[in-house]
């Protein structure tokens, strides 16, 4: 008899959060710098951050000492998605992942040469080089 009692009690209404309360972008790149970078299974040997940080390599280093990397990026929730993710304290209207969907690189001895490689994407060259000058 609990259990039917429980199961057709009133729920309590869930508050969200309003796109209102959504937090500016500026705010959003300055809290996520730095954060998730426990999530990685391997060691994180160094972060490289494009020019207004909200895009990132991560460059990893496993057991066996070979080196690989990731490119993530901060994607923003849309509204409806904020409002029912963040109503809880301390959820972020955003959250960083791979770089359009890409998982997976090379692995390399050392650390030049996989930065050699790195520096050879299309994606370092237009998001982390300085902008030319005109």
């Amino acid at each position: 008899m609990r259990s039917l009692k429980r199961f057709f009690r009133k729920k309590k209404p869930q508050t969200s959060a309003t796109p209102a309360d959504k937090p500016n972008w500026g705010d959003i790149v300055a809290t996520l710098y730095d954060k998730g970078l426990d999530a990685f299974n391997c060691e994180v040997v160094r972060v490289i951050y494009s020019e207004d940080r909200s895009i990132r390599y991560v460059i990893l280093k496993d057991e066996a000492g070979r080196y690989t990397y990731e490119i993530e990026a901060i994607y923003q929730w849309y509204d409806d998605e904020w409002g029912y993710h963040c109503a809880d304290d301390g959820v972020l209207p955003a959250q960083w992942e791979p770089f359009h969907g890409r998982i997976g690189n090379s692995f390399f001895d050392n650390e030049p040469d996989l930065l050699r490689e790195l520096t050879a994407e299309p994606e370092y060259i237009r998001y982390f080089y300085p902008p030319a000058e005109k």
